[in-house]
Parts: structure tokens; sequence; C-alpha cells
């Protein structure tokens, strides 16, 4: 019987032996590579069930890397909410992320900027999926800020398709100049409120780690207190600016409805 997934699974296969090689050539295990991966996303630390969700790795297989990269002085624990442990990298662990995983991701980004519109378009719907997927579970993080730079950023490329739809168009020749910008801009601001969808999370993680401060003294208490006001404004700050970005594609949306109604 012919699979229709033939062709994704060969794909898939190349993709995941082009990160082995990657891994083969930095000294680092196949595990030991994507948990350091993910920490690119979360630098000030998380728990271990965000490793085993966003590594695509199984508890057995995160736990047993983390033990061999504590001993390589690579990461720390400390005790999180219920059975949660928090890990977090050392300054050793910092700079074998920024030597290792940091330029694939470099890397990463060339590709993606070789890309034509349609190919990244396709590429962000299938991180859409997951993004959804992580949204409608009980995780922390992504949250309401980030769903509304989601919805923020897909409002964007709407109002980029009502523009482009009159690029070259006879009927539109008197405003294209305009729907050029129109489209621009509002790509633009696509991949701005893209971009706030990752830091809302960074900032909410931040918030929720200053509640996980000691406390058994007045002075900790007292840094505690400082740490959660710092981290609640900059947690505040985000949104701010999703709905900012958000007002800014309303209102490039209404002038392309207008401009198309020519």
């Amino acid at each position: 019987m012919e699979s229709r997934f033939k062709e994704w699974s060969y794909i898939e296969g190349l993709v995941q032996s082009a990160y082995h090689e990657a891994a083969l050539k930095m000294n680092l295990s196949d595990s030991e590579f994507w948990i350091l991966y993910v920490f690119n996303f979360h630098q000030e630390g998380c728990n271990q069930s965000v490793l085993y969700k966003e590594a695509c790795l199984t508890k057995s297989t995160v736990n047993s890397a983390i033990r061999k990269m504590e001993q390589k002085e690579l990461i720390y624990l400390t005790p999180g909410e219920g059975r949660n442990t928090m890990v977090f990298l050392t300054e050793k662990g910092r700079k074998r992320m920024e030597d290792t995983v940091y330029k694939v991701i470099q890397i990463e980004n060339t590709i993606y900027d070789t890309w034509t519109s349609e190919e990244q378009e396709l590429f962000m719907k299938l991180n859409c999926d997951e993004f959804l997927e992580r949204l409608a579970s009980k995780e922390p993080v992504p949250g309401g800020g980030g769903a509304a730079a989601l919805g923020g950023a897909i409002g964007a490329a709407l109002t980029s398709m009502v523009a482009n739809l009159t690029v070259g168009k006879e009927k539109f020749l008197s405003v294209e100049g305009e729907m050029i910008r129109l489209a621009a801009a509002s790509k633009y601001l696509r991949k701005e409120l893209l971009q706030l969808v990752q830091e809302d999370a960074s900032v909410f993680e931040a918030f929720m780690k200053c509640y996980k401060m000691p406390k058994a003294t007045d002075l900790e208490k007292e840094l505690r207190q400082v740490k959660i006001q710092e981290a609640a404004k900059m947690a505040a700050e985000i949104p701010l600016k999703i709905g900012e970005k958000a007002l800014a594609v309303l209102l490039l949306a209404a002038e392309a409805i207008g401009r198309a109604h020519v």
C-alpha cells in the first residue's frame, strides 16, 4: 500500500539527520543539543515539563540527559512547585549554548529568510498548530498575551492580502503605490507581533519566577517584593506593546479596505 506520508517521513528523516550531525560535531548528544536549544527560549530557567514538551523528548531521556549535564556543570536544579523541578543554565552552560545551538539557530534564520512568503506562511501555519496545542494545555505559557499577539499577526497578514490583491490590477492603478506601502507596513507589523508572542511568554515566566524567591528573612522579603514589582512592570509592558501594534494593524486594515473600494 502506498503511504501518502512517505515523502514527509523522508524529508523529516533528512532534517533530523542534519541536526544529529550538527550535535555530533559540537560534541553533544542529541538530547543535550535539544535541551540547550530549548534553553535559548527560556534563558531564565524552566521546569522539567517544559523540556519534555518543547524538546520533544521522553521524560526518561530528559531526566538522563539532565543528570549528565549536571555532572558536566552545564545546568543546576532547584526545587519548584509541587513535584516540578526547576532547571537553570550555569555560566558554563550558557557559554556552551552560545558556542553551539546559537550558531544552528543563526543558520535556521538565514534559511528562513531565503524562503518565499508562501513558504514562510506554510511554515508558520505548522508552528501555529503547535502553539494552539500548548495554548490549550495547562502550561502557564503561552497565555492571553501571546494569543492576542498571534491574532494581531493574523490580522496583519490579512491586511497584506487585501493590499496585495489590488496590486497590478488596472482598476486599482490609482492607489497601487498606497497599497504597496500598506502591504509592506502590515508585513512589518506581522513580524513584530510574532516576536511579541515569544516576548510575552518570556516576561511572564520571569514574573512567576520571582514568586519562588526566598522569603525567610525581612531582607529576603523586601528583595522579593522589589523583584516582583519590577517583573510585573515588564510583564505589563509587553501586552501594552501588543495592544499598540494591534491598533496599528486595525488602522492599516481600515485604510486598505477604504482604498480597495475606490
